[in-house]
């Protein structure tokens, strides 16, 4: 699993597409589907998740895949993997990237994703115990589909445990949210009130006495 770097620019519609996973270990048990996002390369992909998905303090732990690493199967009973970008080519209005044909070919430790409910998000499962090329993947998910004692997932992703990128380091994804400025006990506004009013108050009897005095003077010359 590669570490995640920072860096900054506007995306495009040229970029590439990055699936973003995200976990609140308070909340979340593994990490789960959080959306996606568009990146002329990783190492800013990495940054605009953290943006998206961590500026809030929502996330403990991101990971950024990229969408041409992602292969989906939708049928475990035959299970046949296609590119995650085949689903979105009809729809999409820009060119898709073509998946990393060297992961059919390489043998591979692989995450497994699946949508336990329908309409759910989707969410890391486990990871296949052995190095095994995407054939062998897909195969090994009947195998397991047949051993497993649990609903299996009727839709799964599988994606090499190396090109996910993650992102944990929590100076990263929990910025300080200080927002005291944003308050008015922030600028101490009851002693800032207390010190307006002790000098109009000193200044309003500085000028009562002013014309006091001078009515006196007044009153006192002969006329």
């Amino acid at each position: 699993m590669q570490q995640a770097s920072k860096g900054a620019t506007l995306q495009d519609a040229g970029d590439d597409v990055f699936e973003v996973f995200q976990q609140d270990l308070k909340r979340d048990n593994v990490p789960h589907h959080g959306g996606n996002l568009r990146a002329p390369d990783t190492e800013l992909a990495v940054h605009y998740a953290r943006e998206f998905y961590g500026r809030r303090q929502e996330s403990d732990r991101l990971w950024i895949i990229p969408r041409t690493q992602l292969w989906e199967i939708q049928d475990t009973a035959y299970p046949v993997a296609h590119p995650l970008n085949e689903a979105y080519q009809q729809q999409a209005r820009y060119p898709q990237p073509q998946p990393d044909q060297t992961t059919h070919e390489s043998a591979v430790i692989f995450a497994v994703f699946g949508q336990q409910v329908a309409g759910k998000s989707m969410e890391w499962l486990y990871d296949l115990p052995a190095p095994l090329n995407l054939a062998e993947a897909t195969q090994q998910l009947t195998i397991d589909r047949a051993l497993s004692d649990m609903p299996y997932p009727a839709r799964l992703w599988l994606c090499p445990r190396e090109s996910i990128v993650e992102l944990n380091n929590t100076d990263l994804l929990h910025p300080p949210l200080d927002r005291s400025y944003r308050r008015l006990d922030g600028y101490n506004i009851r002693d800032k009130l207390r010190t307006a009013r002790q000098r109009t108050s000193s200044e309003h009897n500085q000028t009562a006495e002013g014309v006091e005095f001078t009515t006196e003077q007044q009153g006192g010359q002969p006329s």
